[in-house]
């Protein structure tokens, strides 16, 4: 690179240090259109999710997610941690944030209260579909601990299961689960403790992350399913990965706002 750019390293969903789900920031001085480049450097940064931004207008950014292995069409968290981003370099409008990407336009505003990032989506909610017949077999699940198997349009799988036991207990083969037709699978349930509504871990192997860390994308079909079944437009989510992860959900109208903490844990040059 002949350039020397400010680079960021963000924990999303993070309620303390080094838990949520880490992403590298990157603002571009020109178009996004160095793909090659962009997925070396996400490679390099290893990262779940590396994002580059392009300012286009005060508030509007062209957005791009890179995992380590393959461009994203949708990222709610490295887009969580991009609004903190330019929200401390003061790149907001009124506040306010509008991205455009790949996977459609996400509006992004800063919570006054508490600083915590609110990103909307458009629903996505769950239809009851039959299982690929490998899906149980490639999250390690019997049919009879399974109480609701759906697809949304995003592309993911969403399994209720019996128990927080069983949820956390699973343990997928990740080069079955990377074979099926889909973005990744959601494995749900309520959660034990009264803080949280739901408690769900998150596989994409198909995207070069066996477990995500803390998904925003994933909870938008979550907020919808636990909406019908709770009777809840407000809801708390824990993502029970290694790192753990704190999601808040609201549903409006035809939306979903997903809403996280955010943590600066590194801020560097990238040459």
């Amino acid at each position: 690179m002949s350039r020397t750019l400010p680079f960021f390293f963000v924990s999303a969903f993070a309620n303390r240090p080094f838990s949520g789900n880490p992403a590298g920031i990157c603002i571009w001085p020109s178009e996004l259109s160095e793909t090659e480049l962009f997925q070396q450097i996400a490679s390099e940064v290893n990262a779940t999710v590396t994002a580059f931004l392009h300012e286009q207008s005060a508030g509007e950014f062209h957005i791009r997610w890179f995992t380590p292995t393959v461009e994203e069409p949708l990222c709610g968290h490295a887009t969580v941690a991009a609004s903190y981003v330019l929200q401390s370099l003061g790149k907001t409008k009124d506040g306010k944030l509008v991205f455009h990407s790949l996977g459609g336009d996400l509006y992004a505003s800063i919570r006054q209260e508490d600083g915590a990032v609110q990103l909307t989506f458009p629903s996505s909610i769950p239809v009851p579909v039959a299982p690929p017949s490998n899906l149980y077999e490639s999250l390690g699940i019997s049919a009879e601990s399974v109480l609701y198997c759906g697809k949304n349009d995003i592309g993911d799988y969403l399994i209720e299961l019996e128990s927080e036991a069983v949820l956390r207990a699973v343990a997928p083969d990740f080069a079955i689960l990377k074979g099926i037709e889909a973005r990744g699978a959601i494995i749900t349930c309520t959660h034990e403790s009264p803080d949280f509504d739901c408690v769900s871990r998150f596989f994409t192997p198909q995207y070069g992350v066996n477990e995500d860390h803390a998904t925003g994308s994933a909870h938008v079909g979550i907020a919808c399913y636990w909406n019908s079944k709770l009777n809840k437009s407000k809801l708390r989510g824990y993502q029970a990965s290694a790192r753990g992860g704190v999601i808040e959900m609201q549903i409006e109208g035809s939306s979903v706002v997903i809403i996280g903490q955010t943590i600066q844990t590194m801020k560097g040059m990238l040459t």
